[in-house]
């Protein structure tokens, strides 16, 4: 398995997104939405997972429609994806 964060799905979205990633290793991990000015918005997870495929349902509350960024990081790797909310 290596890292890797799947398209959300619906994309656009409202009022809430599927995020699926998997990891290679036990390890930190930490997902994050930023807004396009690079400010972060919300943490999705930010902890100790083990090694596998993992699925998140994203429920955004009080945030504006627009383009966000997802971002996955372990120990080793980062990998973003652009997400777009529809109010």
């Amino acid at each position: 398995v290596e890292m890797k964060l799947y398209p959300n799905y619906p994309n656009p979205f409202n009022p809430s997104t599927n995020i699926r990633f998997d990891i290679p290793a036990d390890g930190m991990v930490s997902v994050s939405i930023y807004d396009i000015l690079g400010r972060k918005v919300n943490t999705l997870v930010n902890g100790y997972l083990k090694s596998g495929s993992y699925q998140l349902d994203y429920h955004p509350h009080g945030m504006a429609s627009g383009i966000y960024i997802c971002v996955l990081k372990t120990n080793s790797n980062i990998q973003k994806r652009k997400i777009v909310f529809l109010k």
